[in-house]
């Protein structure tokens, strides 16, 4: 019973991560995603046995006639496991796929530790901040040539919550989609925004002296992305990543060395690098996509990993989707 219990997770892990790369590689080439829910396991154990014996008359090596018999036994066992597969679809799913996904996620990730980059780089559709100053901006989260410089600059905003996050200096507002950033990080916000080669944020935080003796602190808003924004973003934004890269010749500068790369690579032609095994790989419209990282690098599985993670959040059980086919396979 612990072998099947260890093989079938095996089995449900190796099945859910390949149905993921399976959807991003879909969204890459322009197709819709289709999800399948595991529902139930079902096995059942088939036992069986038989004994078999048997005489004959033979002689001894003497002439004697004497009786001769032999018998076997066996044991027989048999395991037939039922998985029932559901398609999921309906309103309910809908709803969960296009409702934006919960401030509460985002906030719960961050106090676990979780990189704020990848999250801001993963689940944000945009940033907007007042500053004590009263001015106001948005940053939108989207690599495209009419808002190349929004988009950049908000991967060095997300590289700046990177350095806060690891010296503790953002303060988180529960219940809200927003954090603020304590006042001890402003000597901190300013060094980076003079290092014009890595964050160059331009002049939002350069009122250093107006932060240090206004009682009020920068205050931020984050919209965040549903599901589906997501699972779009994340397949979608190597290939125009790349071309900014490729068509810009400045578009690299001012990046910190982090935030150099798209949020996830699933295209792995041409790389020349050493690269880890891969988690999950399959095959779609010709092309092998695979989630993996350069060694040394992790940034590709973790951002699967909170993909998953979010994919999690808005799984629905079988049980309470709308009746529909269920696919039983045995």
């Amino acid at each position: 019973m612990e072998i099947s219990l260890i093989k079938y997770s095996d089995m449900y892990a190796e099945a859910s991560n390949e149905q993921m790369l399976l959807n991003l590689a879909r969204k890459a080439n322009g197709h819709p995603a289709y999800f399948m829910q595991l529902g139930s396991i079902n096995s059942v154990y088939q036992f069986g046995a038989n004994v078999s014996t048997a005489a004959a008359e033979g002689a001894s090596p003497a002439g004697k006639i004497i009786d001769l018999w032999n018998g076997s036994f066996g044991l027989s066992g048999q395991e037939q496991p039922s998985f029932s597969l559901t398609p999921l679809s309906g309103k309910d799913f809908a709803a969960a796929v296009f409702d934006p996904i919960s401030a509460k996620v985002f906030f719960n990730l961050v106090e676990q530790g979780m990189e704020i980059d990848k999250l801001l780089r993963v689940m944000a559709q945009s940033v907007s901040f007042t500053t004590t100053s009263g001015q106001q901006r948005t940053l939108i989260n989207v690599p495209d040539f009419d808002r190349q410089s929004s988009y950049r600059d908000f991967l060095r905003f997300a590289a700046i919550g990177r350095e806060l996050q690891k010296r503790q200096l953002l303060e988180l507002n529960k219940g809200e989609t927003g954090f603020v950033i304590t006042k001890d990080a402003t000597d901190l916000i300013d060094k980076l925004s003079r290092e014009k080669d890595y964050y160059n944020f331009e002049s939002e935080w350069k009122s250093v002296d107006a932060l240090k003796s206004s009682s009020n602190t920068p205050s931020i808003a984050i919209k965040l992305r549903t599901f589906e924004g997501v699972l779009t973003a994340l397949a979608t934004e190597h290939k125009l990543f790349n071309k900014l890269n490729k068509d810009s010749s400045h578009f690299l500068e001012g990046l910190p060395p982090l935030e150099r790369h798209p949020v996830l690579r699933i295209d792995w032609d041409g790389f020349k690098g050493q690269l880890t095994p891969p988690v999950a790989k399959v095959n779609f419209s010709g092309k092998t996509y695979a989630i993996r990282d350069e060694e040394g690098m992790n940034w590709n599985r973790d951002v699967f990993i909170l993909l998953s993670h979010l994919f999690a959040q808005i799984s629905l059980d079988p049980g309470s989707l709308p009746v529909q086919q269920l696919i039983q396979v045995q």
